[in-house]
Order: C-alpha cells, then sequence, then structure tokens
C-alpha cells in the first residue's frame, strides 16, 4: 500500500488533468474506507526521508486536509472525524509528524502545520496537552539540530497563534516556559535561521503571553530583547523583530509609552532610512499600524463623548509626535520604485501611500500642510518617480484635514494635475487615474463644475483606452463620478425628492457608456480584472442615471440580453474558458440586475419573458459548472420578481425547479442562501397566487433547515422565508403550523445561549433570533388577519406560547441587536392584542421594562415606536 500511497501522491502533482483526477478518486476512496489507516500512511510517507521532497510534501498537505475543514460549519465534523479515529493510529501519526521536524528541505516545514492542526483538535478536548512543552524541550536542547529547531519553533508559532483565537488561557501556563526558551535562543543561538524563527514564533504568540505584558517587569525583558533584535546584523532577523514590533503596537498599544520616544521612535524611523528594503516596508507599517489605532481611539472617545461619557481609553498622540521626522521619510519613500515592478507587489512606496493616508486621516492639517510643497515641487520634476510620488501624495492626503482647506487645493490644483493624463509614464498615468477617483469620491462637486468636468471626462477618455492597469482605475474613478453626479442633483432638488430628472452628466453618459462597452470588448480586458472593473462601472451608470438618460438604460439592457445570448452558447472545454466565462456572465448580469430595476413596469413586462428564458437556459447547462454562475442568476431572477411583482406569475412554474434545485445545494451555503431569499420573495410579490406552489418551497426549505451539513448563514435566512410565505397566504398558513412551530421550538434553544463569544457567533445568533421573530410575527400577523383577531388556527399556537416568551425573555438579557429589540417589541406588542388577557400572566414585569429600556435607548425611531406599541398592548393585557 506504501508503494501505491506514493504513486498516487506523485500523480496527483502530474501536469495531466486525467492523472490528477484519478489520483484524486484514489486517494478520497482511500480516505474514505479507513481514514485512521490513510492518515497514519501519510503521516509515514512523510517522515520517509529516503521519498521525493514533493511527494513528502504532498503527504502532508493531504494529511493536513484530512484535519481540516475548509469552513467554519464543519469543525465539529473535522473534530467527529480525528477523535473516532483508533487511539493507537492517533498516537502513530503524532509521533511520525513529531519524528518529522527537521527532516524536511525548505523553510517552511509542512510537519509543523499538521502538528499545529492536530494540536488545535486535541487540546481544547484536553488532550495532547504536552506537546507544547515536549516541542520547547526539542528546541532549546542543545542537541537540537538547526533544522529540528527552526521546524519545532514553527509548530509552536503555529499551534499558539490558532488556539489564542479559540481560548487563549489553554496554554498560558506554558507561557513562561516558551517566553524563555525563545529568548536566550534569539540572544545566544549562532544561527541566523534559528534566531529569525525564535522571533517569528514569539509574533505568533505576543497575544497568547498577555498576562506577561501586563507585568511591567516581564513587559521590560520582552520588549528589551526585541529591541536589541533590532540591532542584529542579520538583516532577516531584524526585519522580523521590527515585524514584533509593529504586532506589540496593535496589541499593547496602551502598554507602549515607555518604550516610544527611546527604542520604538528611533529603531522605526532608522528602518524606514536603511537600504533594506523589507526593513523599510515595516518601519512604515509600524507608523500606519500606529496611525490607524489611534484614529480607533479617537472614534470611540468622539462616541463616548457623545453618550456624555468618559472615554475608557485615548490617544497618546504618537503620530503627531512624530510627523517632523516621518513625513520627509515618508514622501521620498513614495519615489522608491522601478518600473518593472509587479503592479500587486506591495513595493516601499504603496507602504508609504497607505502609510501617508492614514496619518493624514489621523493628524489632519498638519500633514497637509506639510506635504502640499512636496506636491508643488515635483509636478515638473523630469524624474517620473518623484512626479507620481506628488500624484501620490496628493491623492493620499485628501482625507482627514479639513475640508474647506483640501477643497480650495484641491479646486485649484485640479486642471494641472489632469495634465498627467498624456504624461509617457504609465505608473503616473494610473496614479492620475486613482486620484481622480478618490476627487470624484470626495469633491465630486468640484469635478462636475462646467469649467472642469470637460477636462476631466477627457482624461478619463484617455485613461480608459490606455494600458489596462490605468483604464481599471479610471472606471473605478467613473463609479464615483456618475454616483456623485446624482447625490449633487439629488441634493439639489431638497430631501423629499426621490428621482432625478437630469444631472450635470446627462449629456454626456450616451458617450460614457458606448465607451464602457468598447472597454469590455478590448483584447487585453483580462489583465487587471478590467473586464470585471468595467463591467462594475456600467452597472454604476445605469443605476445612478437620471430620468433624462432612459433610453440609454433600454439600449444599454439590449446590448446585455444580446451579449448574454452569445455568452450562453459560448462552448466551455477548459478550466480556463470556465473562468473566463464565469467571470463574463458574473459582469453582464450584474449590469442586467440594475438595469431591471431601473426599468419602469411597462418596459421590464415587455423583456421579462426573455430575461426568464435566458436565465434558464444559463441554469439548466450543466457545462457551466460554476456555482457563482448560478448565484448570479438566481440574484437576477430576484431583481426579475421584485420588479414584475404580481406579474411574475406566469413565469413560476418555469423557475419553480431551478429554486428548489438551488435549495437543496445545502453544501454550496452561497448558492442555497440566494435560493431560499428568492422563494420568499416569489411569494411575498405573488400574495396568495403562490399557494399553488407553497407545499413545494416549504418542503424544500424545511429540509433545508433540518440538513446537518447546511451552511448556518441559511437558517436565519429560512426562518425570514416563513415570515414571506405566511404573510402571502395568510390563514392558508395553517396547513404548514404543525411541523413548523417544530423546528421553530428547536430553533429557539440553539439561539439563546453562544458556544463561543466571539464576534462572528454573537453576529449569527442575532441573525438566527432576527429570523426566528421574523417568522412568528409573520405567522400571528398572518394567522390573526388584518383585525388581529384569536382565530381557532392561531388557538393551536397556544402550547407553544410559553416557550415562545421563555425564549424572548431570556435573550432580553444577551446582548442583541437592534433589530432583535425592535421585533421583541413587536411579537410582544402583536400577541398582547391578539391573546388579550390570556397572555397578561406570563409577562413578567421585569421583563417588559428590560425591554422597553432597550428600545427607550435605541437611536432608531421604529425600535422606540415599536417599544411604545408593546407597553401599550402589555399593559391592556395584564390589566
Amino acid at each position: 500500500m506504501s508503494a501505491e500511497l506514493a504513486r498516487a501522491l506523485r500523480a496527483s502533482l502530474s501536469a495531466d488533468a486525467k492523472a490528477r483526477h484519478d489520483a484524486s478518486e484514489w486517494l478520497e476512496q482511500y480516505k474514505q474506507s479507513n481514514r485512521g489507516g490513510f492518515m497514519r500512511a501519510l503521516a509515514l510517507e512523510l517522515q520517509n526521508v529516503e521519498r521525493n521532497q514533493q511527494i513528502r510534501q504532498q503527504a502532508g498537505l493531504q494529511l493536513k486536509n484530512s484535519l481540516t475543514g475548509q469552513h467554519d460549519n464543519v469543525r465539529d465534523e473535522d473534530i467527529q472525524n480525528w477523535m473516532m479515529i483508533s487511539h493507537e493510529d492517533r498516537e502513530a501519526i503524532k509521533q511520525a509528524i513529531v519524528g518529522t521536524l527537521g527532516t524536511e528541505q525548505g523553510t517552511t516545514s509542512t510537519a509543523a502545520q499538521v502538528i499545529a492542526a492536530i494540536a488545535l483538535i486535541e487540546i481544547p478536548q484536553n488532550s495532547w496537552m504536552d506537546v507544547v512543552p515536549n516541542l520547547l524541550n526539542m528546541v532549546g536542547a542543545a542537541a537540537a539540530s538547526e533544522a529540528q529547531k527552526v521546524a519545532g519553533l514553527q509548530a509552536v508559532g503555529y499551534i499558539t497563534d490558532d488556539i489564542t483565537k479559540i481560548n487563549p488561557d489553554l496554554l498560558t501556563a506554558h507561557a513562561n516556559t516558551l517566553l524563555t526558551t525563545i529568548m536566550r535562543l534569539i540572544s545566544e543561538d549562532p544561527s541566523a535561521h534559528v534566531k529569525k524563527a525564535a522571533v517569528a514564533t514569539l509574533n505568533n504568540s505576543l497575544e497568547f503571553c498577555e498576562q506577561n505584558f501586563q507585568n511591567e517587569v516581564e513587559r521590560n525583558t520582552i520588549m528589551s530583547f526585541i529591541c536589541n533584535a533590532t540591532l542584529q546584523p542579520e538583516a532577516d532577523v531584524k526585519v522580523a523583530a521590527i515585524q514584533c514590533l509593529v504586532r506589540i503596537v496593535d496589541l499593547y498599544y496602551e502598554q507602549v509609552h515607555a518604550y516610544m520616544r527611546e527604542g520604538l521612535y528611533p529603531i522605526t524611523i532608522a528602518a524606514i532610512q536603511s537600504d533594506n528594503m523589507d526593513a523599510v516596508k515595516q518601519g512604515i507599517e509600524f507608523w500606519t499600524t500606529v496611525a490607524d489605532v489611534e484614529i480607533e481611539l479617537q472614534d470611540a472617545a468622539d462616541e463616548a463623548r457623545d453618550r456624555g461619557e468618559t472615554p475608557e481609553h485615548t490617544s497618546k498622540h504618537y503620530c503627531q509626535g512624530a510627523l517632523e521626522q516621518l513625513l520627509p521619510n515618508l514622501l521620498k519613500s513614495l519615489a522608491v520604485q522601478d518600473e518593472d515592478d509587479d503592479e500587486d507587489e506591495f513595493t516601499v512606496s504603496k507602504a508609504a501611500a497607505v502609510c501617508l493616508a492614514s496619518l493624514s486621516e489621523c493628524c489632519g492639517d498638519p500633514v497637509f500642510n506639510a506635504c502640499v510643497p512636496f506636491v508643488e515641487q515635483n509636478l515638473a520634476n523630469s524624474d517620473w518617480r518623484f512626479r507620481d510620488a506628488s500624484v501620490l501624495a496628493f491623492g493620499n492626503i485628501l482625507r482627514g484635514p479639513t475640508q474647506e482647506t483640501v477643497k480650495a487645493v484641491t479646486n485649484q490644483a485640479l486642471l494641472p494635475l489632469l495634465g498627467f493624463a498624456q504624461d509617457p509614464s504609465t505608473i503616473v498615468q494610473d496614479s492620475l487615474a486613482w486620484m481622480l477617483g478618490v476627487i470624484c469620491d470626495l469633491f465630486p462637486d468640484i469635478v462636475l463644475q462646467p469649467a472642469v468636468l470637460p477636462s476631466v471626462l477627457g482624461a478619463m477618455s484617455q485613461g480608459l483606452q490606455s494600458e489596462p492597469r490605468v483604464a481599471v482605475n479610471v472606471c473605478h474613478a467613473l463609479c464615483f463620478l456618475v454616483e456623485g453626479a446624482y447625490m449633487v442633483a439629488l441634493d439639489n432638488l431638497g430631501q423629499h425628492e426621490e428621482e432625478v430628472n437630469t444631472n450635470a452628466l446627462s449629456s454626456s453618459l450616451g458617450q460614457i457608456l458606448p465607451a464602457l462597452f468598447t472597454t469590455i470588448d478590448r483584447d487585453d480586458v483580462m489583465e487587471s480584472n478590467l473586464r470585471s472593473a468595467a463591467y462594475e462601472a456600467l452597472a454604476a451608470g445605469l443605476q445612478f442615471s437620471p430620468s433624462d438618460c432612459y433610453n440609454l438604460v433600454i439600449q444599454a439592457i439590449e446590448s446585455v440580453l444580446s451579449r448574454l445570448q452569445s455568452t450562453v452558447t459560448m462552448s466551455v472545454s477548459s478550466q480556463d474558458d470556465m473562468r473566463q466565462f464565469a467571470e463574463v456572465m458574473s459582469g453582464l448580469l450584474s449590469v442586467l440586475q440594475t438595469g431591471i430595476r431601473r426599468l419602469g413596469q411597462q418596459d421590464l413586462q415587455m423583456v421579462a419573458g426573455s430575461i426568464v428564458e435566458l436565465l434558464v437556459q444559463v441554469l439548466s447547462s450543466r457545462q457551466y459548472d460554476s456555482s457563482s454562475v448560478v448565484e448570479d442568476a438566481l440574484v437576477t431572477l430576484d431583481a426579475l420578481v421584485e420588479g414584475c411583482q404580481a406579474n411574475f406569475e406566469p413565469f413560476v412554474e418555469r423557475v419553480k425547479p431551478f429554486v428548489l434545485e438551488a435549495i437543496r445545494q445545502v453544501q454550496h451555503g452561497d448558492t442555497c442562501f440566494v435560493a431560499v431569499g428568492l422563494a420568499g420573495d416569489i411569494c411575498r410579490q405573488l400574495g396568495e397566487k403562490c399557494l399553488p406552489h407553497c407545499p413545494d418551497f416549504m418542503n424544500e426549505l424545511l429540509q433545508a433547515l433540518m440538513a446537518s451539513e447546511v451552511d448556518r448563514k441559511v437558517k436565519p435566512a429560512v426562518l425570514s422565508a416563513f415570515n414571506d410565505v405566511a404573510l402571502a397566504i395568510g390563514p392558508n398558513f395553517g396547513q404548514f403550523l404543525g411541523v413548523v412551530f417544530n423546528v421553530l421550538a428547536q430553533a429557539s434553544q440553539a439561539a439563546v445561549d453562544p458556544e463561543d463569544d466571539d464576534e462572528d457567533t454573537i453576529e449569527f445568533l442575532n441573525e438566527l433570533r432576527t429570523g426566528l421573530l421574523e417568522a412568528y410575527t409573520g405567522i400571528v400577523q398572518a394567522m390573526a388577519g388584518e383585525s388581529m383577531q384569536l382565530t381557532p388556527a392561531l388557538s393551536e399556537m397556544g402550547p407553544q406560547l410559553q416557550g415562545l416568551l421563555n425564549f424572548m425573555m431570556q435573550i432580553a438579557e444577551r446582548e442583541m441587536s437592534d433589530e432583535v429589540v425592535r421585533l421583541s417589541c413587536g411579537m410582544i406588542g402583536d400577541l398582547s392584542q391578539v391573546f388579550g388577557k390570556a397572555i397578561g400572566p406570563y409577562l413578567a414585569p421585569q421583563y417588559l421594562q428590560v425591554l422597553n429600556g432597550r428600545a427607550i435607548a435605541s437611536a432608531d425611531e421604529a425600535t422606540r415606536t415599536m417599544g411604545k406599541y408593546m407597553m401599550h398592548h402589555a399593559a391592556k393585557a395584564r390589566a
């Protein structure tokens, strides 16, 4: 079996697609038939030093992929799969992987990644608790080789980084040993590779060592070692140490005050001034991070003061104090670039630009005033690098300073800057196009001036015909420009107007939209994501088109439909073809979605049938095996449903099989999520006309909700769809009450307390609670009718009433979104109105007070109103 496994691993790396496919099938069958044996065999292949390095690495990757899932919702399944393997196999796998450390070629250890994956599963189960101390003993042993130390340190770093995200307390007992071992290696080990690995591990462990950082003595020791590491002669060690400082100032801003003036400030300025480009970028990144932290602190302080509270933490204004030396170095760094730099590479120039933007937002006018002279002095510089630096500098200092000052300078500088549209350097042209996007976003009124707009449009027209990277930024700028023109015209009309009849671009949109279609047809449209950018600009042009450009919308939709017809019949025979098809289809459908929303009811009805047939062709063709294409088609259908409203009824039977099939795709979370929303929207728009289709929709929605492998974001969407169906068919929803109440009761139990208190889990719980409350609200209102009277069908809800109220009382004490508060108040009000005094004994006064207090404190008027509604009807029910 070992030889067969090695052959399969080698074939999985083959250039031949069939060989890769066959190997993948064989590996999957082996895993499914004997997971423990499969993983143990992979571990032995990774450990086998006589094997080719590529085969060993592939064995490690296969093993890691067998341990860790690709999505959060399959995490429990991965844990179960691993823990179900026999104890003997698990121990053999761990022993083989640990024994592999130090025997691999290359700088990154696959074995270290596998060890971390196993630890991430076992440590929270209170198993393999000695993995970190054992690894630290290994790397600290005098007999350990350089390769063992590096790989072992990587494993420790991966483990501490991963475990900290789950529960840092699981490993805090080893923090002192970890720090002692790492600092000894940094200061004493002769190998630069080991020192770099030790610093990198410390970087990964900084959050895990929070308790040590809160202790001044220990913090001083840690900072001393890191600062000394920045003075090491080895460039890699120096860069890794500065990376540590970046992470420290992000995590422990409040604790670094004692080290700024004498340590961190001179270290980072020296790094920016050095000849080591990696050190320069890290030095710049340090100050970008400081600025971002201080921006957050200032925003939080402003919000606290608005509430009449004293801010818990305040900015120390480190950036303000560093500007005098920092800005000249950053402006100089803007010019550190070459013509052959990869446009996707994060260069020193880009790092400096990002930092300058953060500093501008953080410090405001002092940054702007200090940079404007640099811009003026270098606009006509013979060196393109400094011309480009002047454009980059100007674009990055527009956010943050006093807007009156910025607008005055921008108004004066814009026309001269437009001359760079013809600059011999493509990079300068690119920066100009980007800068135009910033100005169009911030100051559309300046761009739309009659004396300025023709020159801006001329520069954009040139840019659309330039290199793809330039044309992409022009497309982005056009997105801001068309939106800005619409919003400026809307503001001029007054707050009660919702439609713009004409705006400053009305006479130009007829040239802009065809130019974008021409851009889409360029031979080099696949470079720099130009095609996607052009479609995005087209969609924006339609979305923000004024009424006097309505004919242009119709013409654009006709062009899109024609292109869609050609694309649907395109032959797809390779992965490259599939990617190109998906990109074209996504772009065309995004434009069509926007166009549908802009069409009047009569015009939309005329093309609805053609659109449905095109979308059915897309959804029914199996050669386009792309979930993204399916999602885009379903979203377009949804836009058509919203636009046609009840007039969509003749097309339901045609599209329903595809909607139902998409709901069944629970393993494809995005596809299922979109389809669930579409089913609900169809019912909501058709009203009682959807009744013949409801059994099919409800059956698939219930199956999706109960599927164990469903993506968790689908569940709230299904619950909200119940609301749509109930309100659409009213008392006819009674046929589904029994099964729906059962699943709602089960979902309510899961929506009270989170398994974890991380932000994602809290957000999901609020979404689940929102869906539950929407479902209950829709059912009550549907069964009660417009008169909100107790009906025989609603009487069936009696046994569930206590459980529903208990659920709402439980979540009232938890962290709740504003929407959950509003829906809870509405639910209590509805129940009180319908059930009257029968519900009174169940309404605990303290619960009502808590919920009403949250409603009163809300900034949302609708929530406050719903609180009053609740209290009014609850008072009657309790009287």
